[in-house]
This record gives C-alpha cells, sequence and structure tokens, in this order.
C-alpha cells in the first residue's frame, strides 16, 4: 500500500480545526495544565519526605511539637507523606474527570461539525 502524502492545505486544515478545539477548551485546557503542574510538584516531594523519614530513623527518636501535639519526628513524616499521596490522588481523580471531559466534548463536537458539512453538501455528492 502506497502512502499518500498530505497536501499543505490540508496540513493547514488540520491545524486550523485543531487550533479551533483548543481555542473552545482553552479555559479547561489550563486548568488541566495547572493540575499536572500540581501532580508534578507533589510526587516530586515524596523522595524529599521519604529520604527525610530514612534520616530520622538514623537520628533516633526526636519529639516534635506541632499545633500542641507531641509526636516522634518519624510518625509526622509518616503522616505527611500519608497526606500528600492522599492529596496527590484526588487532584489526579479531578484532572481526569476534567481531561475525559474535554476529550468527549471535542470528539462530540467535532462528529456534529462532520454530520453538519455532510447535511449541507448538495443531494449530488450523495448520490456518487
Amino acid at each position: 500500500m502506497k502512502k499518500e502524502k498530505l497536501s499543505f492545505e490540508q496540513i493547514k486544515t488540520t491545524y486550523r480545526v485543531l487550533i479551533d478545539f483548543i481555542y473552545r477548551y482553552r479555559k479547561r485546557i489550563i486548568l488541566v495544565s495547572l493540575l499536572n503542574l500540581l501532580i508534578a510538584i507533589g510526587n516530586s516531594l515524596t523522595p524529599y519526605i521519604v529520604g527525610k523519614f530514612f534520616d530520622s530513623l538514623l537520628q533516633g527518636q526526636k519529639i516534635v511539637t506541632v499545633f500542641y501535639l507531641s509526636l516522634p519526628k518519624v510518625v509526622w513524616v509518616i503522616l505527611s507523606l500519608a497526606i500528600l499521596q492522599i492529596l496527590i490522588a484526588v487532584i489526579e481523580f479531578y484532572n481526569r474527570s476534567r481531561m475525559d471531559y474535554v476529550t468527549f466534548m471535542a470528539r462530540f463536537d467535532y462528529r456534529i461539525q462532520t454530520h453538519n458539512r455532510l447535511l449541507s453538501l448538495p443531494l449530488s455528492f450523495h448520490r456518487q
């Protein structure tokens, strides 16, 4: 099977449609991008916190007081890691639902535009 090369007009039309969808869903795309950035920051903090966990194990029992609650430093590190992981999981779930929504709506809008274009063509086109 021989591959056909796309013409410049076809490429231009494709990019025009892509830019149109990006512009139409720009707020949601920006939200998804910011949430991805937040998830990346949270995931990059995980090795740091795990390193602090091992440091606190090697240093021995240090008591740290936070909000009038005195616990060993190891416990605080484990709690902070657990809270971070739960927060990342919640943000990832919300982010996935936003991405799925944008994908569905873009695909749905593209199908509607295609059907509208086909319906607007003259009857002679459909007889071929």
